[in-house]
């Protein structure tokens, strides 16, 4: 199986590196939301939970687009991916993270999240 592509790559393809920029994004949403209420973290809210769901599905986004793209293996996706995300959020300047708009980013219907990410099912009425 193909090595995944090298760091320098990915930062020049615009689709990965939007997927990435948009869970850099909600890193620091959910950072912002554990400063002003640290009791999240013991028992997230509704809205956090959701912020989780959404960065999981764009992590996942950006590892598939990589593996069918590189030809690698899932892990390698993954593992390059993550690398991309740090890298973004340690150099990227936080104004221009905070550009992306969190309602765009966040809005992503519940039918295109994968199962697992779903939230759990209410009560019928």
């Amino acid at each position: 199986m193909p090595a995944p592509p090298r760091l320098r790559q990915l930062r020049r393809d615009k689709t990965v590196f939007g997927f990435v920029v948009n869970v850099v994004r909600l890193d620091l949403e959910e950072d912002e939301r554990l400063a002003l209420q640290p009791g999240l973290q013991d028992a997230p809210d509704e809205a956090l939970q959701h912020l989780r769901r959404v960065r999981q599905y764009w992590q996942g986004v950006a590892a598939i687009y990589v593996m069918r793209k590189s030809h690698c293996s899932p892990d390698a996706a993954v593992r390059v991916t993550e690398e991309l995300r740090d890298e973004l959020g340690d150099e990227l300047p936080e104004a221009e993270i905070r550009a992306v708009p969190l309602r765009e980013v966040l809005d992503v219907p519940v039918e295109h999240l994968p199962a697992f990410l779903r939230p759990p099912a209410g009560p019928a009425a």
